[in-house]
């Protein structure tokens, strides 16, 4: 009964802090990456695997879901999460770095192709946008990031600093910038719902 009641207030906290990327826009990144859902390929000598086409410098900015990065991309939930946990982590820098209060699903397209908040900004990540426009409907497009209820609380910054290097598969650069990542609460949840369910 006590893990039931855990695991309850444990789902309950992560829908409450898990806002920001809506699922319309992660099925539109999915359409452009059009990656194998069971396989990775090589891409600049290293290999992007599943849907999203996921990287290991951003499978470790998503918290390292799963067991390992090949086990998260190719589970359909698991490489969702990892998608939303990165690009929550570094929205409030790209909110910041393009003075906005929301985010489009545009912008969350650059930031998962760029290399996390480099990407809103850089030019690199301009064709990227050109894909989206191409391949993914106007609701998707449409899409703003939900409210975070986090973003005007402190303790939403209160995390060590983090090395972000994540490179993804269409980009030219690597970003190497000490950043302070935002939403590490909502994988950490995550983490403890999988641990109460398997001490059920």
């Amino acid at each position: 009964m006590q893990f039931v009641v855990l695991a309850t207030l444990a789902v309950t906290l992560a829908k409450s802090i898990s806002a920001g990327i809506t699922d319309a826009c992660i099925s539109c990144l999915a359409k452009v990456e059009l990656g194998n859902p069971n396989a990775c390929n090589e891409d600049q000598g290293s290999p992007s695997c599943g849907v999203y086409q996921i990287k290991l410098p951003y499978w470790q900015d998503c918290y390292e879901p799963g067991n390992s990065l090949e086990e998260c991309a190719f589970n359909e939930q698991c490489a969702k999460d990892c998608v939303r946990d990165y690009t929550s982590r570094y929205a409030h820098l790209c909110k910041e770095q393009l003075d906005k209060d929301r985010l489009s699903c545009e912008d969350y397209g650059r930031m998962h192709n760029g290399g996390g908040p480099s990407g809103c900004r850089g030019t690199w990540t301009l064709h990227y946008v050109d894909l989206m426009r191409n391949k993914c409907t106007p609701d998707e497009l449409r899409s703003l990031d939900e409210p975070d209820p986090l973003a005007s609380s402190s303790e939403s910054r209160s995390f060590p600093p983090t090395e972000n290097t994540s490179t993804r598969s269409h980009t030219t650069e690597t970003t190497s910038t000490t950043l302070t990542p935002s939403r590490a609460p909502a994988a950490s949840v995550r983490r403890l719902v999988q641990m109460l369910h398997r001490h059920q």
